[in-house]
């Protein structure tokens, strides 16, 4: 297995990280290397480096300081990496002792030609709580323990329990796992990562850029599943939450353009309105249901029609999410529509259809934005004042 660490002017949470890879106990048939992938760092990175080369297979990439180049940091340890599955771990966490051994052998059926399916492993990453006081008295003890102990301590204190773990349980039903893709802790086999074309270069700053490579994993055939056993610890460390929050909604925004699903338009939808996605998407799926027509579930499209000069925000019944169909003068989106790739005022008149009006409450302010964004004028339907079904109401 080849472990990715990407680093950046970390220097002593590097330390800790290798420190923790050192201490892995694996079975005879089970080996690893260990690449540093640095992203222009000017500390003492690569001393640190040098001081496990002879205790790890452990190799160095680096690349010039460019601003936070992530995606393109890790790409160099997809390229370099020798084994037929990738592991990526945040610089700054530390690895359970069973950490490469539970991550191979979750993907040993498909790399060995027993299984067709790949997998996309997600990690219980113990520590990783953006609410957590990386100040505390608790957080630097474990901080300052060696590898073991801080493992230990995390290990039985609730406060690090990983946010994800109650969602952890749904992931076997594909519901959306690629957003629970954060490459703090996450596996791959090397030939899947590789034909997806690993991660894009384009999400720059801190976010978005694991989960949108998740996306596509999915798109690729990988199957998600939660390791609860192929564990780390993220250290508390201080996090710039001001800077992140805004190169974060800025990814997400790009994410959503690049690809125009539904999928992701409600994720990053329910970021801006700053409501639990859980909640967005059951409301959501309950309008499908409410207002569906012969069983058949309605779906947002948004259909342009550029030699009228008409934007038309409506729904349709279909068995599945539309693709997306680009024509000469027509171009239909499968999408709620908050944000299009559409030019400012590009058309004459940008239309609410009545279908979606049970998607107000959630999506009107939004969609308001966006309609006069696109749109010289703007209509709205009548009924776009209703009330969304409550969700106790029996479909039709």
């Amino acid at each position: 297995m080849s472990v990715i660490v990407p680093t950046y002017n970390r220097a002593e949470l590097l330390s800790s990280t290798l420190e923790s890879l050192r201490l892995q106990r694996t079975d005879d048939d089970v080996r690893f290397e260990v690449i540093v992938c640095d992203d222009g760092s000017s500390d003492n990175t690569r001393e640190i480096v040098d001081r496990y080369a002879g205790q790890l297979d452990l190799r160095y990439a680096w690349q010039p300081d460019r601003g936070h180049r992530v995606a393109a940091a890790r790409n160099m340890g997809i390229a370099l990496a020798q084994y037929s599955v990738i592991a990526m771990i945040d610089c700054g966490a530390l690895a359970s002792p069973s950490f490469v051994q539970q991550h191979y052998l979750l993907h040993r059926p498909f790399v060995s030609g027993l299984e067709a399916s790949p997998l996309a492993v997600i990690g219980n990453t113990r520590g990783y709580r953006l609410d957590l006081d990386d100040s505390s008295v608790g957080a630097q003890v474990i901080l300052h323990s060696p590898v073991d102990v801080a493992l230990e301590l995390a290990a039985s204190d609730p406060r690090y329990e990983d946010d994800r773990t109650q969602d952890a349980a749904r992931m076997k039903f594909g519901d959306l796992s690629w957003r629970q893709f954060w490459t703090t802790n996450v596996s791959v086999p090397t030939t899947v990562v590789r034909s997806a074309g690993g991660f894009d270069t384009a999400f720059e700053g801190w976010g978005g850029e694991d989960i949108e490579l998740g996306f596509r994993l999915e798109q690729h055939g990988a199957q998600f599943v939660w390791a609860e056993d192929a564990w780390a610890l993220e250290l508390p460390q201080p996090r710039e939450h001001g800077a992140n929050r805004v190169t974060n909604y800025r990814n997400l925004r790009q994410f959503l353009v690049k690809h125009e699903h539904i999928d992701i338009e409600l994720y990053v939808g329910a970021k801006e309105l700053g409501k639990p996605f859980a909640e967005v998407l059951e409301r959501f799926r309950h309008w499908q249901g409410h207002e569906a027509e012969a069983h058949a579930p309605w779906w947002p499209m948004v259909r342009a029609d550029v030699a009228r000069g008409v934007v038309e925000f409506d729904a349709v019944a279909a068995p599945a999410t539309p693709s997306v169909q680009i024509g000469e003068a027509v171009t239909t989106l499968p999408a709620i529509g908050i944000h299009t790739p559409f030019s400012d005022a590009q058309f004459a008149l940008a239309k609410v259809a009545p279908r979606i009006a049970g998607l107000w409450e959630d999506w009107g302010e939004l969609l308001m934005v966006e309609a006069r964004r696109i749109g010289r004028d703007v209509h709205l339907p009548p009924t776009v004042g209703l009330r969304a079904p409550a969700l106790d109401e029996e479909p039709r």
